[in-house]
């Protein structure tokens, strides 16, 4: 019979998904439990566990819908650092299928790649990937505060300060997304042999 200890969480899991939905649990889940007239436990003990799962199924469910805002924010000019790591990731990668010829088509390979080439790269770029996914969900989260506290009439002041909140966050996620980018083509850079093939190794 599986365990509980059996359940293994990944750090982009904790940040991506469990932390963003505890956040929303925190800030909603009793609207939500009297939504779904969902009765109050009656053990005390059962309601960490409780907390803990229901956070996760809705931080996976926010997590699903913010990452189409990875779209939205690659169509943001790159830095110039960042645009010269890609243009030169792209021409090692020249000999790949003609459908990796964007950033995100290529950060995917790349990560991969690194996955068969270098804990330490990958776990460093999971670690990136980990901090923007958590900053995306709390983007999304914020700005559905933002939009219930103006619905529910709430004080200015908690209008105001989830205004604040969202737009901190999305200019975090933005900045992360672009930095987890970076990060990844520069090991590859530096990770792959020269004069390597590259579609030998990383197909």
């Amino acid at each position: 019979m599986p365990k509980l200890t059996d359940f293994y969480v990944t750090v982009i899991d904790f940040f991506g998904a469990l932390l963003p939905g505890a956040v929303f649990m925190c800030l909603y889940g009793k609207h939500l439990a009297d939504l779904a007239k969902v009765p109050a436990l009656a053990s005390p003990g059962a309601t960490w566990p409780a907390f803990f799962v229901a956070s996760y199924i809705v931080g996976q469910l926010v997590l699903g819908f913010g990452v189409h805002l990875n779209d939205l924010v690659l169509l943001l000019r790159p830095s110039k650092d960042e645009q010269q790591l890609y243009e030169a990731t792209k021409k090692l990668m020249a000999t790949q299928l003609a459908i990796l010829d964007d950033r995100k088509h290529i950060f995917y390979r790349v990560h991969a790649f690194l996955r068969l080439q270098s804990a330490e790269a990958t776990a460093e770029v999971d670690r990136q990937i980990a901090e923007y996914k958590l900053f995306r969900s709390l983007a999304v989260i914020f700005v559905i505060d933002l939009v219930a506290s103006i619905f529910l009439g709430m004080p200015r002041i908690r209008i105001v300060l989830a205004a604040i909140a969202a737009a901190l966050a999305v200019w975090r996620f933005a900045f992360l997304l672009q930095w987890t980018y970076r990060t990844a083509f520069e090991y590859f850079i530096l990770v792959i042999p020269k004069g390597k093939d590259v579609q030998a190794d990383a197909v």
